[in-house]
């Protein structure tokens, strides 16, 4: 059994508001983050009945790497899709493609040039794939968005209920950024069946707040129960984009707490919860205090970073 220890969680202090962190980047040497969560469901499914996973996304994504490291822990095959790699990173892997290429990950593009081929395309030819898989092969959706990343993410929101028991609270704002909306969600629905006060806020980094909802709603979760981040603005940031605010405010959470997050979701989350927090939408109290989930993934910012720098120094040219 690979068992996953409780992530710590600690205080700080962020615009004039004392929060708390659960450290989700500290889950395992290996596993960590909101992915881990996500995929504990496989970490200690019968070995005999798994010997493959199949899985697609985003040759940089921080799915590809905690697949591959659950693969590598596991003993599976990991075959990878996605739609293309460029050839600067073929020449010269780096973040979580080179690691999943460490632990052994085939990943393979869909087309080899760079010409883009519509998304119908590459999803119908994903279809083909899943159809084609055998019975001890998992065929695992993009992010780990599905019905099975209920099991880790409710024993996150059990390590939360404890948490809240030691410190003698009985209500709780829970932040978190959202790509799926999986972990939001699934939080919300753990939270109401251990009949707790924690109040889910959350902000969709990938899409929008329309697709975050619907998103709930094929998962048959209730997103009346979860709160957009006040201030919230649709399509402000691209995703996967380099923005200054973004990096603004990576900075300065990394410089008032001593902990580095990831550059893709994190900085989002926090660049609206601030806003929130100096314009008094929202507060952290000893009676109602913010606790903000740690993603994990800090792999991405092998490549992130070199992005901001290049952008930075085109600025001040």
């Amino acid at each position: 059994m690979i068992q996953l220890s409780p992530s710590p969680i600690q205080s700080m202090q962020f615009e004039n508001n004392s929060l708390y962190i659960k450290r989700d980047d500290l889950l395992h040497a290996q596993f960590s983050g909101n992915k881990a969560r996500k995929f504990q469901y496989y970490l200690n499914l019968n070995t005999q009945l798994v010997d493959k996973v199949v899985a697609y996304g985003s040759i940089q994504a921080n799915s590809l790497y905690s697949l591959a490291a659950l693969c590598d822990l596991r003993s599976w095959e990991l075959e990878y899709h996605c739609e293309h790699i460029p050839k600067h990173l073929q020449d010269h892997p780096s973040a979580n493609f080179a690691q999943a290429l460490a632990l052994g990950a085939r990943i393979i593009p869909f087309r080899q040039s760079s010409e883009k081929q519509s998304t119908t395309a590459f999803h119908a030819h994903l279809k083909a794939i899943e159809q084609q898989c055998t019975d001890k092969t998992l065929f695992i959706h993009e992010g780990g968005f599905g019905v099975e990343a209920r099991f880790g993410v409710h024993r996150l929101a059990l390590e939360i209920e404890q948490w809240m028991h030691e410190k003698k609270l009985s209500k709780l704002q829970l932040v978190l950024p959202s790509g799926t909306g999986t972990t939001a969600g699934f939080l919300a629905d753990s939270f109401e069946a251990l009949q707790l006060a924690v109040q889910v806020i959350t902000c969709p980094c990938v899409a929008d707040v329309a697709y975050l909802r619907q998103q709930w709603k094929n998962l048959s979760i209730d997103s009346q129960r979860i709160q957009i981040l006040p201030n919230f603005e649709d399509r402000k940031f691209r995703f996967g984009k380099p923005h200054i605010e973004l990096f603004n405010i990576w900075q300065h959470v990394q410089a008032t707490t001593q902990i580095e997050f990831e550059l893709l979701y994190d900085p989002i989350a926090w660049y609206f919860l601030a806003k929130a927090l100096n314009q008094g939408q929202l507060t952290s109290s000893d009676a109602n205090p913010i606790l903000y989930l740690h993603q994990g993934g800090l792999l991405a910012n092998q490549s992130m970073l070199p992005r901001y720098e290049r952008m930075l120094k085109k600025m001040a040219s």
